[in-house]
């Protein structure tokens, strides 16, 4: 259910950032910039997908890399958006776009930190 919920989410904030990129652009984003943080949107997919078909990814060893997988829309995320805060409400809203896909990030890493938490959990009350 999870992964199904990230796949809608990516897709539509790819969908309205691809939409808005030349808005971006002529705002003072660079071209590479929004790219990575189009391309990187992607990334959030990984782990509920992985998580779903090979449950043995959530190990806890393995969730930092799982982590790493939000860094750079997050990274560039924050960065575009500091170039599109100021203007008209357009770019404002593109702004507010650009914010709420660095905390889908943020709540991607809370949710993996989530799992991992469960896991040592239950890994304790089994005694191992």
């Amino acid at each position: 259910m999870l992964a199904i919920a990230f796949i809608v989410i990516t897709i539509k904030y790819y969908v309205d950032l691809t939409n808005s990129e030349k808005l971006a652009l002529e705002n003072g984003v660079d071209e590479e910039d929004y790219d990575i943080l189009k391309i990187g949107l992607w990334f959030y997919i990984i782990p509920p997908i992985l998580g779903f078909l090979f449950p043995i990814v959530f190990k806890i060893y393995l969730l930092p890399l799982l982590m790493l997988t939000y860094v750079p829309s997050i990274y560039y995320g924050l960065k575009v958006s500091r170039k599109l805060d100021k203007g008209y409400d357009y770019v404002r809203k593109l702004s507010k776009k650009v914010n709420q896909v660095v905390w889908i990030g943020y709540a991607g890493i809370g949710l993996v930190a989530l799992n991992g938490l469960l896991i040592y959990l239950n890994a304790l009350s089994n005694g191992i």
